[in-house]
């Protein structure tokens, strides 16, 4: 009953928004962008989900992997990407 009513009646607003963003620029690179490490274009697949909570995409060519990340506060973004940067 408990789990009912914090997950269905009462919803975190900024998870649910942050999911959406998330969904929104994945569906825009799939469809629009090319692997940044191969360039190669139509490569990129949804990998996101419960079994996979570190990588959102994947490239089928070179198999880098892509988290996506939403954040209200851009120091929160440059620091998590000052310390995750990384090739490939």
């Amino acid at each position: 009953d408990m789990f009912l009513q914090y997950w269905v009646i009462k919803p975190d607003i900024d998870s649910l928004q942050g999911h959406f963003l998330e969904a929104a620029v994945a569906s825009h690179a799939i469809h629009n962008e090319a692997c940044h490490n191969c360039l190669s274009r139509n490569s990129l697949r949804w990998n996101g989900g419960i079994q996979s909570p570190w990588t959102d995409m994947e490239c089928i060519f070179c198999e880098s992997c892509y988290e996506i990340k939403s954040k209200r506060n851009m120091e929160k973004v440059e620091m998590n990407s000052d310390r995750n940067c990384f090739n490939g």
